[in-house]
This record gives structure tokens, sequence and C-alpha cells, in this order.
């Protein structure tokens, strides 16, 4: 199997909070949606060696943090909702549909 050379995090965004989690790991934060929380987030995906975050438009509520990421030399993605109700889910096969699935 090939060695992951990237590794990634998403985030959904909410008012208050960021949920954030890496690609292939059962690593998780929650940080809030403020500029100390940026700092935590910042220190937390530096300390797993992240190099790209994929964030989901939501509201405007994205883009001080996509802003503060980019400014700390992140690759940032901002997805369209749409692109992201039509990925796959980790545990099924099929596109999100509904927000009751899991992600």
């Amino acid at each position: 199997m090939a060695k992951r050379i990237t590794i990634c995090a998403g985030i959904d965004t909410g008012k208050r909070k960021l949920d954030v989690a890496l690609d292939g790991s059962l690593e998780r934060l929650q940080a809030d949606n403020t500029p100390d929380g940026y700092k935590v987030l910042v220190e937390w995906l530096q300390r797993h060696k992240v190099k790209r975050v994929g964030i989901e438009a939501s509201g405007g509520y994205e883009q001080a943090v996509v802003a503060e990421l980019r400014r700390q030399r992140f690759v940032v993605v901002v997805f369209q909702p749409a692109q992201v109700r039509a990925m796959p889910c980790s545990s099924c096969s099929a596109p999100r549909t509904t927000r009751s699935m899991p992600r």
C-alpha cells in the first residue's frame, strides 16, 4: 500500500464551533470559531503535520478561519454545500442525501 504523502483535515464549520477530523484517523478536535480557537486549531493541525484542509462554505461562518489558515500557509479548499452532499460518506457507498446520515 502506498504511503500517504499529504496529510489532510476536514472542518465542519458552525457559528460557534469548528469540528475537525484528520483523514484516515480517529483524531478529532472541537475548537471555538473565534481567534483564540483558530490558534488552538493551527497548533493542532501543525502537530499532526496537516498540509491541506477542506472546509464547507457555511453561510460566511468559515471566512475568518479560512483567512487565518491561509495566513498560516495551509492549503485550504472551500467546498460548496452541494459538493459536500454529493461526496460519499466513509461508512456507506452512496452519497449522503440527508443530514441524518453519518459523515
